[in-house]
């Protein structure tokens, strides 16, 4: 998949009272550089009008390799951790939890924070690494290319799920 897409569209809201699933496309993650160049993520839902959406917010930081935060645009432990959190909260996964799945604490790791763990460093290089955002610069992904990603590869999907 290149990145930036040429397109990503606007879908419409999933009706009310219906549980979101992945790929339904609800969500864009939106990663804008300050002026000072502090990398963040906002997580936008498009609700098309309905008022029962959740308003935007920002993305957690699932802390597994960067103390420091958000990165993009190259190869490291910013891009990892940003990688990390956004296919978290796609699949629904706490960045807390997937944070203590990786540093070891819990037991019984959840198979979806596993499935986070086995992922980030491929989203990391084929996604995030190929994002250059410059100072006051932005970048929308939205929850359909996510899913198409998660599709395309289903080798590491697998690994995930039998781990």
């Amino acid at each position: 998949m290149n990145y930036p897409p040429e397109s990503l569209e606007w879908r419409p809201a999933i009706p009310v009272g219906r549980r979101r699933k992945v790929g339904d496309g609800m969500r864009i993650y939106v990663i804008s550089r300050s002026l000072g160049g502090i990398v963040r993520c906002m997580v936008k839902h498009v609700n098309g009008g309905n008022p029962t959406m959740p308003p935007p917010y920002r993305l957690p930081h699932a802390n597994l390799h960067s103390p420091t935060g958000f990165e993009c645009g190259y190869g490291g432990s910013g891009p990892a951790d940003l990688a990390a959190s956004i296919l978290a909260d796609f699949l629904g996964v706490k960045s807390r939890t997937v944070a203590a799945a990786y540093h070891g604490k819990p037991r019984r790791r959840p198979p979806l924070a596993l499935k986070v763990l086995l992922l980030h460093e491929h989203f990391k290089a084929d996604v995030i690494a190929g994002l250059l955002i410059g100072p006051g610069g932005s970048f929308e992904i939205a929850g359909d290319e996510i899913a198409k990603w998660l599709a395309e590869h289903p080798h590491e999907s697998e690994k995930a799920a039998s781990a």
